[in-house]
């Protein structure tokens, strides 16, 4: 029994990191909506589109997602991972606007607090 709870439990971890096209069964207004409320706050795009993988703190590490806390990565290539994806990390170019894209990157960076002067 314990197998099978794990077995399900990596089975929906990488079925929420791959890539899936949009329900085109879901109103297009209500997909207007929830990304017009997500781009004032990339931290609940954060919350939505990458807490499965990264974790709430960007360590978590599902599926091989980054440890953003140990990341030293630059915003640039942040930026480029985001919109293009990396392994089995989705794509995001076709599902957030550029800005989002740039504040979620930006975003990133408050895990690793070396990257933001906060650091020791």
């Amino acid at each position: 029994m314990r197998h099978l709870v794990i077995l399900a439990i990596i089975s929906i971890s990488i079925y929420a990191c791959s890539g899936s096209e949009k329900s085109k069964a879901g109103s297009a207004l209500a997909d207007n909506l929830y990304t017009a409320n997500e781009q004032a706050d990339p931290e609940s795009i954060w919350k939505s589109k990458c807490v499965s993988c990264h974790g709430r703190f960007g360590n978590m590490g599902a599926n091989g997602a980054a440890n953003l806390q140990e990341a030293t990565s630059s915003l640039d290539y942040r930026i480029q991972i985001i919109t293009n994806g990396k392994g089995v990390m989705t794509p995001w170019k076709d599902i957030l606007t550029e800005d989002e894209i740039i504040a979620v990157a930006e975003y990133t960076l408050t895990f690793n607090p070396s990257l933001t002067g906060n650091g020791k």
